[in-house]
């Protein structure tokens, strides 16, 4: 590995810890050491990191259609990034400009994805359990997400339908 490598992975390593990435996904996408993840989380946030199980499949995570809409925010926002050319891998620099825009973009009070569930659309684009389709009435991309608790109908129309 040569040291412009290692420092890019390092780059990326902080990027990730700055949004409190679980530290088993940060390794996963930089190969750097558990012990300097921990410690450097540790630095930038005053605590420990989290632990727990990784979530698995956007299918056990959404649960409501705003988190639905959250989600697709940023399925939009990580294909247009430039994952959208290849499915077969996480691209982690689009995941965390993706993150870092979809953030930006988030009204206060909303029900954000945190970094570890955009990992998991990362990782369902990768396997082929999402795909993006375009609304037909609104024109906005949406995520259809295989087996979950909604149909794969526009998150933004369900719920605007509902608020009318």
């Amino acid at each position: 590995m040569t040291a412009v490598h290692q420092h890019q992975q390092m780059a990326l390593a902080v990027a990730l810890v700055q949004h409190r990435a679980k530290i088993s996904i940060i390794h996963a996408g930089t190969g750097v050491a558990r012990p300097l993840l921990r410690s450097l989380y540790h630095e930038l946030h005053g605590e420990a990191p989290r632990g727990g199980p990784l979530a698995t499949s956007l299918a056990g995570i959404l649960k409501t259609r705003t988190q639905h809409a959250s989600a697709s925010l940023f399925a939009a926002l990580y294909t247009d990034l430039g994952a959208g050319a290849r499915y077969d891998a996480v691209d982690w620099q689009a995941l965390v400009h993706a993150y870092a825009m979809y953030r930006a973009l988030s009204p206060r009070g909303s029900e954000p994805l945190d970094i570890n569930q955009a990992w998991a659309v990362a990782i369902d684009f990768k396997v082929g359990r999402v795909t993006l389709a375009h609304c037909e009435a609104c024109q906005v991309p949406y995520l259809v997400v295989a087996h979950a608790v909604f149909g794969p109908t526009c998150p933004l129309c369900a719920l605007y339908a509902r608020a009318g």
